[in-house]
């Protein structure tokens, strides 16, 4: 018997751009994420007709803003990035549409949050999601 999930919630970590996955040291955490999501969705692995409602959360703006402010630009990660290097805007929207392309490859439609995960009302922003979703 298959069973079938109401709601996928695939989790993105907006500050991990510039690190490196724990396994091998080697993997950028971001290629790995989408590798992660296309294999989901890809109709020929077959996961695809088990996801009916896909919801994309951005975690962690809050710590992707204090280093693009303070540390890192996507510049020195991403050769394809063309947006202000200092801009915390130009930066999540570049990152969201890496997804977003992805998504739309496979014509997969999704919803998607950004969230603060210690900030009460995106927690309820996504709970009304989820909730709308079931």
């Amino acid at each position: 018997m298959e069973e079938y999930l109401d709601i996928f919630v695939f989790c993105v970590s907006l500050s991990e751009y510039d690190q490196l996955c724990y396994e091998d040291d080697e993997t950028d955490r971001v290629k790995e994420s989408m590798d992660l999501l296309e294999k989901m969705i890809n109709p020929e692995f077959q996961f695809e007709k088990f996801i009916p409602n896909l919801i994309i959360v951005f975690t962690k703006s809050d710590i992707f803003e204090y280093k693009i402010k303070k540390m890192n630009n996507l510049k020195a990660y991403f050769d394809d990035f063309n947006g202000d290097p200092t801009s915390i805007d130009d930066g999540k929207s570049y990152l969201k549409q890496k997804y977003y392309s992805l998504l739309n490859k496979y014509k997969k439609s999704f919803e998607s949050i950004e969230i603060n995960s210690i900030d009460q009302n995106d927690i309820k922003k996504l709970r009304k999601i989820l909730e709308n979703n079931l």
